[in-house]
């Protein structure tokens, strides 16, 4: 809650968190400004003059000092310094903010946006009779079947390169191996699709070879479904990615019927993927183990049963246990937008497990099971319904908002990573807009918990606008003859943050005080009790008879049901509906104390109370603030406000207007999968700083000056279809490694300039992936082939070759190359030659500068044709005196191809890992 200012210095502030400040008079200040910002955390100023100090992302505990400046309405200016002492953060992972999620851009309907690398080959298998089998191609080809391996096909791309090539099984498995498996233990990345024809099944197909890689976070690898009909159906062997690092990888429209479990590995980085619209049942579990970053999204995972020996063995409570999806150890977890639904039990099950009936309910089986050591845990937009026991054991605590939780046996538990007496080791938790309705009373041998509704168990959970009603339906008095108790719709083993959960007729026949309703007062009693799952199923599916068990089944038919459309019918009733708004507005980011502070995906932090670019015509404001990017989203115009950063992970931000910063200017990072798409330009009082390690950045408009962009890895577009970018006086340019892509690219020929003024610093570094250099490049973005019209200007820059963090070897090397360049340096500077000589060739003939190192001494500048801009420099270049470096040639290797004809036997039984997912169950 609001911290008067003048007592921060006795109340201290909770490390990890955000604490809004109100100086004495705040809100009839003229302006309230900081004059000496904390060393830890960020200090804004907020629309009413409050102060917003957020702690996220740090584990600092100690003294805190600030001070800040404020003018009242007679011109009076006082400064006032603060010291506080920050106490350590209660929960051990703080907030999550987002950064660790693998998420790609989506278009208008929410599908995702995938784009193809170099690397890339469409891969089409059938069920059909008339798909290709090995034999088949033999004898088109009249050549043995031994032949036909897969890297003959491989090195045969006509087959399996349309559907009219379609391969039988046999020979897609082959030729996918064979494209993507690592080769004598080294990842081989790509961005190959592997297409099985929908209407048929495929009986443990080989759809992740071992070491699997896509290119990179933007260009994945990617197995999904071609043609029409129900999603092609995986059958046979469990389903396993393992063994050897991968990454990179989205499985889209596939339907499994037995386990499938993603496991990292010790070796190296494994993670970045996407199950996408995917579907399950029978014992199609999904496990996701030893990860960073893993995505759910879109997924219906109905009816799952748990695995015995033989069909009519009995069933055990533990040793039979499933889940919908298991999570353990996931640095980066994203579950949204699915829909679970009757896992672990079955209809006409005997409560001691009888073989010869359906599995029972017990207490060791959830729809969703995340264990205590994730981290980054977003969860929303889903649906759980009808659960053995939880439809959510959250144990790690996150970021849970808009679900919809019915027909449970227990509805959802966080617990902040307590478990086992490890202590509170993982998020903060937020919950938002959930709904727990219509309790199961489904009673076994081995049951936990019955008519449960919320548990939280970790420190300091803040609950926002939940509703939790309705144990039994009161149109339905026959629910209350076996509904006798309840075990609470709201239960708090740790003080929370915040609470104003709604609760709403949670009990049972043998009614108890104990769960008395809470936060409904002034609210229509008949509204609230009308707002049931019945009575939602009745419209749904107009039908008078229909009960909560009708609306999972409907659900179950219907792959467009949406928590939120669903969770509106009861939040009318509460009068919690979300913000909502025609049309665009103006948006203002302001830190939220009862969240993370940080999120762009949070609508707690925006002025509108909804996520800004909800409509493509917001302008932003970021007040300053430190913002975490989440989504797609097109806005107008983006205001930085006085030194405000904006961190890209994932996702696509457009924005088609200006951008603008305060004095002290703004920051942007980017990396993985984040886009930072800017169309009209950069008009701030400051520097903008742009960091890419990964993702891409993109320049359509006219950026003319103070900017300062550092590229180590990922695309820098700085004129994409025709934008125009120029370097001013002072302002840097550096790009370190070939993997970092760098210029132009575009569909419609447009003319691009990139220019830099005199006393502009252009910097070309090499790291261990080569040197770095401009000029025109595949993007993906806009297609098959670079279409643009490139220019470059170098206006007297100061150019830089830095090879100090990994010499290169004598040879040749582009720096610049375009359609057209002109200019001339206005000095040269090269560093870690090593003692031998170098030319910096300027080719105004071809466009095109580049390096030439050999033997000798010293650097000279070499003039290609003419320029009528061009000046030879009046002095001499910088030569670097650096003593003699070994020298390194990194002239990369050519891709190896393994041509063994026989396909490696490789078996690939995993030793199951051991986990045990025994939860603890609140007492009943």
């Amino acid at each position: 809650m609001p911290i008067a200012l003048d007592d921060l210095a006795t109340t201290g502030l909770a490390g990890g968190r955000v604490a809004t400040l109100q100086p004495t008079d705040y809100e009839s200040a003229v302006s309230v400004r900081v004059v000496e910002a904390p060393d830890v955390g960020k200090l804004t100023v907020n629309p009413d003059n409050s102060l917003a100090l957020v702690l996220t992302g740090s584990d600092y505990s100690g003294p805190l000092q600030f001070t800040i400046e404020i003018e009242d309405a007679n011109g009076n200016v006082q400064q006032q310094t603060v010291t506080t002492q920050v106490s350590p953060p209660t929960q051990g992972a703080g907030w999550g903010t987002g950064s660790t999620h693998y998420m790609l851009e989506t278009d208008d309907s929410g599908d995702l946006v995938i784009e193809t690398g170099d690397n890339h080959r469409e891969v089409y298998v059938s069920g059909s009779d008339d798909a290709l089998t090995l034999a088949d191609i033999a004898a088109l080809e009249n050549i043995p079947v031994s032949q036909v391996t897969g890297a003959w096909l491989a090195a045969n791309p006509s087959y399996g390169s349309n559907p009219d090539m379609a391969l039988a099984q046999d020979a897609g498995d082959a030729l996918w191996t064979a494209l993507t498996q690592e080769v004598r233990g080294v990842a081989n990345p790509s961005s190959h699709w592997l297409r099985l024809e929908k209407g048929y099944e495929y009986d443990s197909p080989a759809l992740f070879p071992r070491g699997i890689t896509g290119e990179d976070p933007l260009n994945p690898v990617v197995i999904t479904s071609y043609g029409e009909g129900e999603q092609p159906v995986i059958t046979g062997d469990d389903v396993y990615l393992f063994q050897r690092p991968f990454a990179n990888v989205v499985v889209h429209d596939l339907h499994f019927t037995e386990e499938v479990r993603v496991l990292g590995t010790d070796a190296g980085f494994s993670g970045n993927v996407i199950f996408d619209s995917i579907s399950s049942s029978n014992h199609g579990a999904l496990v996701f183990q030893h990860l960073e970053s893993a995505t759910l999204r879109n997924a219906e995972i109905h009816d799952i049963e748990g695995k015995r020996d033989y069909d009519t063995q009995d069933w055990q409570g533990h040793g039979h246990r499933t889940s919908g999806l298991f999570a353990g150890d996931v640095d980066g977890l994203l579950i949204e937008g699915s829909s679970f639904s009757g896992i672990g039990w079955d209809e006409g099950f005997q409560r001691d497990g009888n073989g010869n009936f359906g599995q029972p309910p017990t207490m060791w089986t959830h729809n969703v099971y995340v264990a205590e050591d994730n981290t980054d845990l977003t969860f929303r937009d889903n649906i759980s319904s009808e659960a053995s026991s939880f439809g959510a054991i959250l144990r790690s605590g996150g970021f849970i908002e808009d679900n919809l939780l019915f027909e449970n046996n227990a509805g959802l538990v966080v617990t902040g990573g307590s478990y086992r007496d490890i202590g509170h080791v993982g998020n903060y938790s937020l919950l938002s807009n959930n709904v727990v309705t219509s309790a199961a009373y489904k009673e076994a041998d081995f049951i936990g918990a019955v008519s449960l509704g919320l548990v939280n168990e970790g420190l300091d959970t803040t609950l926002v606008n939940n509703i939790v009603a309705h144990l039994a339906d009161p149109g339905r008095p026959e629910e209350l003859e076996y509904k006798l108790y309840s075990n609470g719709g709201l239960n708090h083993t740790e003080d929370p943050y915040y609470d104003d959960t709604a609760i709403y007729n949670w009990i049972g026949a043998r009614l108890t005080e104990t769960y008395a309703d809470q936060n409904i007062e002034d609210l229509d009693q008949a509204e609230l009790a009308a707002a049931t799952a019945a009575n939602l199923a009745k419209l749904l599916l107009n039908d008078p008879n229909a009960d909560a068990s009708d609306l999972a089944e409907w659900i179950r038919q219907n792959e467009d049901a949406t928590a939120d459309e669903l969770n509106a019918f009861f939040q009318a009733a509460f009068d919690r509906l979300p913000e909502s708004r025609d049309g665009s507005a103006e948006v203002r980011f302001i830190p939220n104390e009862l969240g993370d502070g940080v999120r762009w995906d949070n609508r707690m932090n925006w002025s509108t109370g909804d996520i800004a670019g909800t409509m493509a015509g917001d302008n932003v404001d970021l007040g300053g603030n430190w913002v975490v990017y989440g989504g797609t989203h097109t806005i107008n115009g983006l205001d930085f406000g006085n030194d405000g950063q904006l961190d890209f992970h994932n996702g696509r931000l457009n924005v088609l207007g200006t951008t603008e910063a305060g004095i002290d200017g703004a920051s942007v990072e980017i990396s993985s999968a984040g886009q930072f798409w800017l169309g009209g330009g950069y008009a701030g009082e400051g520097d903008f700083d742009i960091d890419l390690d990964g993702g891409r950045f993109a320049n359509t408009g006219t950026i003319t000056g103070d900017v300062n962009l550092f590229v180590d890895d990922g695309q820098a577009l700085l004129s994409a279809e025709g934008g125009d970018m120029t370097f001013g006086q002072g302002d840097e340019l550096t790009v370190r490694g070939r993997d970092a892509q760098v210029g132009f690219d575009g569909a419609r020929n447009q003319l691009g300039v990139i220019s830099f003024e005199e006393d502009s610093e252009l910097i070309l570094a090499s790291d261990e992936s080569g040197l770095g250099q401009i000029g025109e490049f595949r993007s993906g973005a806009f297609g098959e082939a670079t279409n643009v019209n490139s220019r470059i200007e170098l206006g007297e820059v100061n150019l830089t070759v830095d090879l100090t963090d990994a010499q290169i070897g004598n040879g040749t090397y582009t720096l610049l190359s375009a359609d057209e360049i002109t200019g001339r340096f206005g000095s040269i500077d090269i560093q870690g030659l090593g003692g031998r000589g170098a030319t910096v060739v300027v080719d105004y003939t071809n466009d095109v500068v580049s390096l030439e190192i050999g033997t000798g001494s010293g650097v000279t500048l070499e003039q290609v044709g003419d320029d009528s801009q061009v000046n030879v420099p009046p002095t001499d270049p910088v030569v670097d005196e650096t003593p003699d470096e070994p020298v390194v040639d990194e002239t990369p290797d050519e891709p190896v191809v393994d041509e063994t004809p026989d396909e490696p036997v490789v078996d690939e039984t995993p030793d199951e890992p051991v986990v045990d997912e025994t939860p603890d169950e609140p007492v009943v």
